[in-house]
């Protein structure tokens, strides 16, 4: 699963960010929770339900 980053996250980046081993990657995950971005910094997945995807087949195929 690729989500974004959310509140309860924040914690975990801060005491990342007291170890010198891992704050460049504590840098990394506090600027993707900032800018909601997903953990790996991807752009966030669009989620279609059945329907949605239902009605773009048919609009492609029609």
């Amino acid at each position: 699963m690729n989500a974004c980053l959310n509140h309860n996250a924040v914690p975990f980046i801060e005491q990342l960010e007291k170890d010198p081993a891992y704050a460049e990657y504590a840098a990394k995950l506090r600027y993707n929770y900032e800018h909601q971005i997903t953990h790996d910094g991807k752009p966030k997945p669009l989620k279609k339900d059945i329907f949605k995807r239902l009605k773009d087949w048919l609009k492609a195929v029609g």
